[in-house]
């Protein structure tokens, strides 16, 4: 199915009001099949079309963590939460960049943000497919290390 949603996706016109919308999309169904530099090539092309677009960069961001790339990642992301800064998962997203990059003050920084942000959302509220309880824990568990190994210094 995600093959004839590609086709699909690839038939919105390129100078389209819709291709700033369709090419992230694009985007997404190539990094989920691992195609990563061709995912990276589609959500700069939507950034061509839309530099304020938080979902690119969103994405992006979170492509260039899945290399490895973490201070690729964590500049995209925070494009994305200067964009949209009461979105928890680009908030979750940069506070895992700058925890793999070393960068702890500001990865504790993010992971509590994150867990401010979640204060109304119900623990079985799903955010990007992902279970807000499941954000919560997973916030709570990485501070909680990450206080521990700054104790160690």
């Amino acid at each position: 199915r995600s093959e004839e949603a590609l086709e699909l996706l690839r038939t919105v016109p390129p100078g389209s009001a819709h291709a700033a919308l369709a090419l992230p999309l694009v985007a997404r169904a190539h990094a989920d099949r691992g195609n990563l530099e061709q995912a990276v090539a589609e959500v700069r092309r939507s950034l061509e079309l839309d530099a304020l677009n938080d979902e690119a960069y969103l994405l992006l961001g979170v492509i260039y963590g899945r290399q490895g790339a973490w201070q690729a990642a964590a500049r995209e992301l925070e494009r994305a939460r200067y964009l949209r800064p009461d979105l928890p998962l680009v908030s979750f997203h940069l506070a895992d960049a700058y925890r793999n990059d070393g960068r702890v003050e500001l990865a504790a920084r993010e992971y509590r943000s994150v867990l401010n942000k979640l204060a109304d959302h119900p623990p079985d509220a799903i955010l990007g497919g992902v279970a807000v309880s499941w954000i919560r824990e997973t916030c709570e568990r990485r501070l909680e290390h990450l206080m521990r190994t700054r104790g160690r210094r």
